[in-house]
């Protein structure tokens, strides 16, 4: 028998204000509209994109934003690989200033977790033009049935596809899985561990679309891309730019493989990344997935200490 949505988390949520030292790498990104004066009046006053690497727990923790926004997206994924546990990031309290954020372990796990850093991207909704590359935001209601999703405008590439649940209506552990992203589309699913019902609670589900390719965003580089074959083994991923600071972001973008998973990061450098699909284990210990594409974005942070983190996982990409 399930546990009610409305059981102990939504109490246990009251007190997730208490803010801890947030390691930020922020950095405003984008300018809106088309044309070159619009651009730096946007630069401004009003900027579509940042980005800041975050410190997590299971706690929830706030991050303010830089500017104000409208409707704001946020894509907080993945979590680094300090904790040997599966776990994933969940959001909730989205509006126009801040966000709320944790990390939050599948329900057969005991729930504590120790600190770990995750990058996050805010886009403002709609399409923002970033110094020509084509990016599109939005949200979606979500449950555990696919959901399609068609962009404003067709991209000339098959674009890198990020998405995330934005609310908390259901407490339980849970991600957004996605498939058959296109030019013009794309589908995204709740899933919860392998052990529950199948059943989920509606969640609006935020999803960022960026054309793949690199550049550089208000004099910072920037870039985005798939990574092919990505399993349960670590695999490294090597950038197109060298990053300072980078902050990284990604997701799965294909269902090749049904059992609940998401992904982990660590070794995060100036010049690559190493990434790993984690399957949780509510119902055996067995982590082995089918290989998967992951989108991914890398942004140019501002000049604070960047994660090097090694990570608690052995060669093999399991706990030690």
């Amino acid at each position: 028998m399930r546990k009610s949505d409305t059981s102990t988390e939504a109490a246990r949520s009251k007190s997730r204000y208490t803010r801890r030292g947030v390691l930020k790498a922020s950095l405003v990104l984008g300018v809106a509209g088309t044309q070159a004066a619009a651009q730096r009046a946007s630069a401004a006053s009003a900027p579509d994109i940042e980005a800041h690497r975050l410190t997590a727990t299971h706690q929830w923790d706030t991050q303010a934003f830089d500017s104000s926004y409208s409707s704001p997206v946020v894509v907080a994924l993945p979590v680094s690989a300090n904790g040997y546990q599966p776990a994933t990031s969940r959001l909730q309290e989205v509006d126009g200033e801040s966000f709320d954020y944790r990390v939050q372990e599948w329900n057969y796990l005991d729930g504590p977790h120790v600190e770990e850093v995750v990058g996050s991207l805010v886009v403002e909704a709609g399409a923002p033009v970033v110094e020509g590359l084509h990016v599109e935001a939005g949200t979606v209601s979500a449950a555990t049935k696919w959901t399609g999703v068609s962009f404003d405008e067709p991209f000339a590439k098959r674009p890198v596809v990020l998405t995330q649940p934005q609310s908390t209506d259901g407490w339980q552990a849970v991600v957004s899985r996605n498939c058959n992203v296109s030019k013009r589309r794309f589908a995204t699913r709740l899933q919860e561990e392998e052990g529950a019902d199948g059943w989920h609670h509606d969640e609006v589900v935020g999803y960022v679309a960026i054309e793949p390719g690199t550049g550089t965003i208000g004099g910072a580089p920037f870039e985005a891309g798939h990574a092919a074959d990505v399993d349960h083994r670590w695999q490294t991923v090597e950038f197109d730019e060298s990053y300072d600071n980078p902050v990284f972001v990604a997701d799965v973008e294909t269902f090749n493989g049904n059992n609940p998973c998401t992904l982990r990061y660590r070794n995060l450098t100036r010049t690559s990344v190493e990434i790993r699909v984690e399957e949780e284990g509510s119902v055996d210990d067995e982590q082995w997935h089918k290989p998967e594409t992951v989108g991914y974005a890398v942004v140019e942070g501002d000049d604070v200490e960047t994660f090097y983190g090694e990570g608690r996982y052995g060669a093999d990409g399991y706990g030690a």
